[in-house]
């Protein structure tokens, strides 16, 4: 009988460490990775934002016929100058790492299409990836949950 009680207290604390495992893995690996993809996507939304708003004021541009244009440009947070455009046929894009790149208006368009392409791919492999981790959190909860809810006849059975 003191045997049986003992190895009952050993399975239970063998459990309870397995859990623990699991718990802390989701916790400190799969948690963070999620943290990461989703801020990823977020700055990938904002940068596809950018380019479609970049398309509009250059299709803005083409239909008006605008060879001048006056504008604000911001130079810090909240901080706008008064600016004058002289030539609006051609137009600075950043093309990324810091570098800028004078295209004319259709360049810019081409190039805007690619650049919004490659970011629209960029968001589905992540969000790929993200669907791939919540279903790997729910799945270990899951697998915790049925495992604590087992009879104990059962649980001798159940291989982490």
């Amino acid at each position: 009988m003191a045997t049986e009680t003992q190895n009952k207290n050993e399975f239970e604390n063998k459990m309870g460490d397995k859990v623990n495992y699991y718990q802390k893995l989701i916790l400190e690996y799969y948690e963070p990775k999620l943290q990461f993809y989703l801020e990823q996507t977020n700055l990938l939304k904002q940068e596809l934002e950018q380019f479609n708003e970049l398309r509009e004021k250059i299709f803005l541009i083409q239909e008006n016929n605008l060879v001048k244009l006056k504008t604000q440009v911001e130079i810090g947070p909240n901080y706008y100058v008064q600016a004058i455009i002289e030539d609006t046929t051609k137009i600075f894009v950043n093309v990324g790492l810091g570098f800028h790149v004078e295209f004319t208006l259709p360049e810019a368009l081409k190039f805007i299409d690619k650049k919004t392409q490659l970011i629209s791919n960029k968001m589905n492999k992540i969000h790929a990836q993200t669907m791939d981790i919540q279903a790997t959190i729910k799945l270990i909860y899951f697998a915790i949950e049925e495992a604590l809810k087992l009879p104990e006849k059962k649980k001798s059975q159940i291989i982490f």
